[in-house]
This record gives structure tokens, C-alpha cells and sequence, in this order.
């Protein structure tokens, strides 16, 4: 349990399966044959699968809670040892229906749910430790921010969203639009050019091209990205971090304040932003 609550899934199931291997008592190996599959799925779910063993990974929670509710053994335990633990599977359940279609596919109204879940992924690498990988999945989150904006525009290709999983900016809603200055803006980037040339439909941009194309849109948080320097020294920490383009180590410091900042301006993306970090946010063992 102990390995779980500090995110070591693979300890925790090896531990979990040899206790299933030396229990005697039948309701004892079933409480632990319980748990192995728990802790299979949230290393799964950490690791960005929407898919668990060829099936939305949704699908898994609703049968690890369905198991519970029809075992008399396994709801008594978890009804007196451990109700907390409990109500966040369910909640994580609810929140991964949001997030995750019926087939494991990506769909326009679900695309969003990734914004707090990918953040919550990024607070348990700081919890670990692990500042770089933290900050890596950060710079993830601010690019992520502008994508979810641009969707929300209407300016993404839908197609490419749901098939490839990719954000490519839709030149055909480009090309329809009534706004000069934001066809200005596109027509004049190296990409709309190559596409022209290859005659593509579609083209994907930076992080710093989304910004700025949102601040066309008229998009606050994008006006205030574009001028906020200290989110910029932070996010250039990263760019000289072991996991980009340099040999730097990140500290805890750097990793807090950057998640700070990058909090910040999700919330402004996304308003019902908490409320969906808390019912994605992962179980612990009291």
C-alpha cells in the first residue's frame, strides 16, 4: 500500500501477487487479488493508456467497483477499512467516462478532460521527485492549453483530432473566415506555405504560433502569455533541463513555481478546471 501511495505501481503489484500466492484465508487473497488489479490499472491510467488490456480503460474501474459491490467480503473490508479509497474509484470512474469514449477514441466533447488530468500527472512526478520529468509534462500542459483554446475556436481539424490524435489548425476554416487578421496570421507562417506546396488541408504549430494566434481571437490568457516573462524564464529552465536540450537538473523550487504558474493560466482555459483535478486525482491508502 505503502508503494502505491508514492506511485511505484510495479513494486506494489509484485508485493501485491506474492501476498496472493502465501494467504491461506480465501478472503484475505481475494481483498489482494483485488488489489493487484488495482494498482495494474492506475499504472495503466499513469502512463496515459486510454486502452487497458484492449478495452477502454474505464471499463476496468467498472468492473473493480461492480466485483466490490456484489462480494460481501471485499464491500465490508473496503466499507470499514478503507471508504476514502472507495469513493475515489468511483470518482475516478466518473471522471474517466467524461474523458474516455466508448471505444478508447478521442472526441471533441472529451478532449478537454486531458487538461487536468495531465496536470495531476505532473504534481506526482513532483511528489516523486522526478522535478524533470514534472517539468517536461508541464511544458506538455502549457502547449496543451493553447490547443484546447483553439479548439474551443473552432480553428482545429476535427478529423485529425479524433483519428490521429494530433491538433492541425483546419486551413479550409482558415480560408471561411471573415477576419483578415487572423488569415493574415496564418497565411504568413512557413507551415501554411509547405502545406500550399503539398497541398495539405491542415498544418500543426508551436506552442508560441498557438498563443499568438489565440491573441488574434482576442483570447485574455493568451494576450497575458504572450507578455508574462517569468512563466517564460521558468519554461526556459526547462529547455536546458537533461530532458530537452541540455544537461541541467531542475529543482523542487523551479518545479513548484512553474506548476504554480502553469495552474494559473489552466484554470483561466478551463474553468471547472479543480473541480475535475480532485475527481481524477488518484486514490491513496490512509
Amino acid at each position: 500500500m505503502d508503494f502505491f501511495n508514492r506511485y511505484q505501481f510495479e513494486a506494489a503489484k509484485v508485493n501485491f501477487d506474492e501476498a496472493c500466492k502465501k494467504l491461506e484465508s480465501e478472503n484475505l487473497r481475494e481483498i489482494a487479488e483485488l488489489f493487484s488489479r488495482i494498482v495494474d490499472v492506475y499504472d495503466s491510467w499513469d502512463k496515459f493508456n486510454n486502452l487497458y488490456k484492449k478495452k477502454p480503460i474505464k471499463t476496468a474501474f467498472y468492473n473493480i467497483l461492480n466485483d466490490i459491490e456484489n462480494s460481501d467480503n471485499l464491500k465490508r473490508y473496503f466499507e470499514q477499512e478503507h471508504p476514502d479509497f472507495l469513493k475515489q474509484i468511483k470518482n475516478n470512474h466518473k471522471f474517466l467516462e467524461l474523458k474516455v469514449s466508448r471505444k478508447g477514441m478521442i472526441e471533441l466533447d472529451n478532449v478537454k478532460y486531458y487538461l487536468p488530468d495531465l496536470l495531476n500527472n505532473a504534481y506526482r512526478r513532483i511528489e516523486e521527485g522526478k522535478y524533470d520529468d514534472a517539468v517536461a509534462r508541464l511544458y506538455r500542459t502549457i502547449e496543451l492549453i493553447a490547443q484546447l483554446g483553439l479548439t474551443d475556436e473552432g480553428l482545429i481539424k476535427s478529423e485529425v483530432l479524433m483519428q490521429n490524435k494530433e491538433f492541425k489548425i483546419d486551413l479550409n476554416i482558415i480560408d471561411k473566415l471573415d477576419d483578415d487578421e487572423i488569415k493574415s496570421f496564418v497565411y504568413q507562417l512557413r507551415e501554411y506555405e509547405n502545406a500550399l506546396r503539398y497541398g495539405k488541408s491542415h498544418i500543426g504549430i508551436g506552442s508560441d504560433q498557438s498563443y499568438r494566434l489565440l491573441s488574434k481571437c482576442d483570447i485574455d490568457y493568451a494576450c497575458d502569455y504572450l507578455k508574462d516573462k517569468k512563466l517564460k524564464t521558468n519554461v526556459g529552465s526547462r529547455n536546458g533541463s537533461i530532458l530537452a536540450h541540455g544537461l541541467n537538473p531542475i529543482d523542487k523550487k523551479k518545479a513548484n513555481k512553474l506548476y504554480s504558474q502553469v495552474l494559473s493560466y489552466a484554470k483561466r482555459a478551463f474553468p471547472d478546471l479543480v473541480k475535475y483535478m480532485d475527481m481524477s486525482e488518484f486514490p491513496k491508502f490512509e
